[in-house]
């Protein structure tokens, strides 16, 4: 396997204080709206938070995930596909089940007799 080599990224490029993007301010917008509908047993201890703190405003994201997560009563069922099982055939009873049987619908054919031909009497002719 290749090993990928990377510039470091210097440490004073690092800034806890920055505020959040576009993208981050759309999701607390929505975390707010969910923090909004909740019942304020949940609620208790949350302040919303500015949307120009960054890390505040992860801390209630996080902590509003986790209260919702655990408000639920039961943990999603993962989805599994299931192959059809053939149907086994039903065993007999015994005897007198299979003496019983089914009968079928189809006539049965009478059978022929078929008579001798009577001999001919009489001069052979070739």
């Amino acid at each position: 396997m290749a090993t990928i080599l990377r510039h470091p990224v210097p440490p004073e490029f690092y800034d806890p204080d920055r505020p959040l993007n576009d993208l981050g301010r759309d999701q607390l917008r929505h975390f707010v709206h969910v923090f909004s509908r909740m019942p304020e047993s949940q609620r208790a201890g949350l302040v919303e938070p500015s949307p120009e703190d960054g890390m505040a405003s992860s801390r209630f994201i996080a902590e509003i995930t986790t209260r919702i997560l655990a408000a639920q009563k039961k943990p999603a069922k993962p989805i599994v596909m299931l192959q059809k099982q053939k149907q086994k055939p039903k065993p007999a009873a015994g005897l007198a089940l299979a003496a019983a049987g089914t009968k079928s619908k189809a006539k049965k054919a009478a059978k022929k007799v078929v008579k001798p031909a009577a001999k001919l009497k009489g001069p052979k002719s070739r």
